[in-house]
């Protein structure tokens, strides 16, 4: 600062001002000099504070009266797709993701939970409609996968948007 000061001073000792503004612009120039070093000297306390936030991981449940058919053995899809909700694999998983639930029937539905009460009712499957809404939902979000537990009986007739075609979809059959 002094050596500024003395070079800032010089500076000026030759010029042809008169003393009194040759005093005066020495002395806004340290007054800049002084703003400056304050500025420099403030003391600053930065926290930086990382939260990681879990995958999201979507499980899709067809609610449809067709998943209650028996299948090969003497099971139906909506009891391998209950199983498959109640095992303890799955459910440890939990912790590793964001687990979020939806019912697809004739319309999409997000459960706030693991639907335990599953009812397969639905007069019809709206598969492809229903992955499109879940991939629109699920946008902004880093998604590990959907789980689609369903008979694969789509009654929409339609096809699957590119944006939706982007979503892993994972089934168990």
């Amino acid at each position: 600062v002094l050596l500024f000061a003395g070079l800032a001073w010089f500076t000026y000792a030759k010029c042809q001002l008169p003393r009194r503004m040759r005093w005066t612009l020495w002395g806004l120039r340290m007054a800049a000099l002084a703003v400056i070093v304050w500025l420099v000297l403030l003391p600053v306390h930065r926290v930086t504070h990382i939260e990681r936030e879990a995958s999201v991981l979507a499980v899709a449940v067809d609610v449809s009266a067709s998943m209650k058919e028996k299948v090969v053995g003497d099971s139906s899809r909506a009891e391998r797709a209950r199983e498959f909700l109640a095992e303890q694999d799955f459910a440890a998983g939990g912790t590793d993701f964001r687990t979020v639930f939806f019912e697809i029937g004739a319309e999409l539905r997000e459960r706030g939970g693991p639907p335990e009460d599953v009812r397969f009712d639905a007069p019809r499957s709206n598969i492809v409609p229903g992955l499109e809404t879940i991939a629109a939902r699920l946008r902004a979000e880093d998604v590990a996968g959907l789980v689609l537990l369903s008979d694969g009986l789509d009654h929409s007739g339609e096809s699957l948007a590119p944006e939706a075609q982007s979503l892993p979809v994972f089934t168990l059959e």
